[in-house]
């Protein structure tokens, strides 16, 4: 439970407290209950749910494409996991890509000139 002190108009009130809160005034107990409403991000709405593409079991072979998201030193980290996928996993070539703004979608051209070039695409971020 979590204690904090604080100095009441009236005098020293002592509360715990996570969803059901108990303070105390001059040693009697008033119970106030706060309920907050909690929003999962994760629970179904409206739209239609859409599969994920299929995944290769190996890498080895593929051309891997990798989108720059355009954030600070995300080339720099794109390159060095582009070099370690040849080096580990055997791809045979990574296609780096850059989106003209970090807040901005990618352009429909750049997803389907991406979707044509390579057998796996990763949305890759920087710092």
């Amino acid at each position: 439970m979590v204690w904090r002190n604080r100095q009441a108009s009236s005098g020293s009130q002592r509360c715990s407290g996570e969803r059901s809160v108990s303070c105390m005034y001059y040693g009697k107990v008033n119970h106030m209950v706060t309920e907050l409403g909690f929003v999962d991000p994760t629970a179904g709405g409206s739209t239609p749910r859409i599969d994920l593409a299929p995944r290769p079991t190996d890498l080895s072979g593929k051309v891997v494409g990798l989108l720059d998201n355009t954030k600070e030193q995300a080339d720099i980290i794109l390159r060095t996991v582009g070099a370690a996928l040849r080096e580990r996993y055997g791809v045979a070539k990574v296609i780096i890509r850059r989106k003209e703004h970090y807040a901005k979608p990618a352009t429909d051209a750049l997803i389907d000139e991406m979707a044509h070039e390579v057998d796996v695409a990763i949305a890759a971020l920087g710092g």
